[in-house]
């Protein structure tokens, strides 16, 4: 069975530590992608505006990554490639090669102006979250009781004429509403789980839930424990009782994966991509195969297909 993950960490863990995309000591390469026969991977590019260097922008902080992220792809062509439409999509899954495509892990990398929406778009990104867990230009994050300001529902409004997708992990419950409102595209919770499960401002509540999969959406499962459990462990049983919740809320369209591998640190029973089987079997036992297929790649496949 495929596998498509929305979010991973890995294209700026690997820029920061100097690593290699082919093989590493993270939770994802592509040895171990291949292993799992992963037909796709949401590759975030992530700024840390807590601990950003001062003397560098967001933007040219992405710009770094980015270049480095191109020259690993570059390295590994006969292996995955950076696609950003339904058609590459598809031209490399019927050659059994795994599919980059690249997303934004925080909205102030465009604070500049719609115009740096233009340079990402050419850049291949389509996929963005307006913040990570602090204010910026845009809005809120998921711990704030407030909302997009005007220049992040700009932002919203110009992304439905762009090949990007609105990614709103991390955002404000107020903001998601927002984005909800305003975007003419489905809306996408790249990394998030079920408020009712485990209460954390990170996960989503019911409603929420609800909306994203009226508008066409996905919401990628978390394995960070904490969005999990209160514990240090990401089990399978906690992964399995988020997808079913969120199922049983949301419909069977809108579960996916969102794994956010190499942007956690606990002990996962899953301890990296290429031990997703253990996932896809224990759900095998509970699900026919045909839902857990929409669960592992499909849900996100109709995305790529109905919208790039």
């Amino acid at each position: 069975m495929n596998v498509f993950d929305l979010h991973c960490d890995t294209a700026s863990l690997i820029f920061e530590q100097k690593q290699f995309l082919n093989k590493n000591t993270f939770h994802v390469d592509l040895e171990k992608m291949q292993k799992a026969n992963y037909c796709g991977q949401w590759f975030a590019f992530f700024v840390n505006l807590g601990l950003h260097e001062k003397n560098i922008s967001p933007l040219e902080k992405f710009n770094l990554m980015y270049d480095y992220f191109i020259n690993q792809i570059n390295q590994n062509k006969d292996t995955i490639e950076i696609v950003s439409s339904a058609k590459q999509y598809l031209e490399l899954k019927n050659k059994n090669k795994i599919s980059a495509f690249l997303s934004l892990e925080e909205g102030e990398i465009v604070k500049d102006g719609l115009h740096i929406i233009d340079e990402i778009e050419q850049k291949g990104v389509t996929l963005m979250t307006l913040t990570w867990n602090v204010k910026n230009s845009l809005g809120y994050p998921h711990s704030e009781n407030k909302g997009l300001n005007k220049y992040g529902k700009e932002v919203v409004n110009y992304l439905n004429i762009k090949n990007i997708l609105l990614d709103v992990s991390h955002l404000s419950d107020q903001g998601t509403l927002e984005v909800l409102d305003i975007s003419k595209k489905p809306v996408i919770a790249s990394h998030s789980n079920a408020k009712a499960v485990y209460n954390t401002s990170r996960n989503l509540n019911n409603d929420l839930i609800r909306k994203i999969a009226i508008s066409g959406g996905v919401i990628g499962i978390n394995f960070y424990s904490y969005f999990l459990n209160l514990s240090d462990n990401s089990n399978i049983n906690d992964i399995l009782k988020m997808i079913n919740y969120v199922y049983k809320i949301g419909g069977s369209e809108v579960v996916a994966l969102g794994t956010d591998f190499d942007g956690i640190n606990c002990n996962l029973e899953v301890s990296n991509c290429g031990e997703m089987e253990k996932l896809i079997n224990t759900l095998s036992k509970l699900y026919p195969i045909k839902l857990v297929e929409k669960f592992m790649y499909k849900n996100v496949e109709r995305i790529i297909l109905e919208n790039f």
